[in-house]
């Protein structure tokens, strides 16, 4: 059997439509990164995009409105991100 490796950070989201699945994160862990990650991962949802199958099985548009990444070892808030009041794509 292989070995199990813990990543350093996970990323938590919330969006309109709930909870997501806890994701790691690889890289430096920093807001600007965590910012570019949620409008990527957002533009992923829409129709064309490779996340849109998400969308089409909850009936609605997945918007990611908060995103936070953390340090596993420590439970430390390394980098957040909170959306805009109002925000067009």
């Amino acid at each position: 059997m292989g070995r199990s490796v813990t990543p350093k950070y996970r990323m938590e989201v919330k969006t309109n439509v709930g909870y997501f699945t806890p994701s790691i994160w690889r890289g430096r862990a920093t807001e600007q990164r965590l910012e570019v990650a949620v409008h990527a991962e957002n533009k992923s949802f829409l129709p064309g995009g490779v996340n849109a199958h998400v969308a089409n099985n909850l009936g609605a548009v997945p918007y990611i409105y908060k995103a936070k990444i953390i340090n596993q070892m420590t439970g430390e808030v390394v980098a957040e991100y909170n959306a805009p009041a109002f925000q067009a794509f």
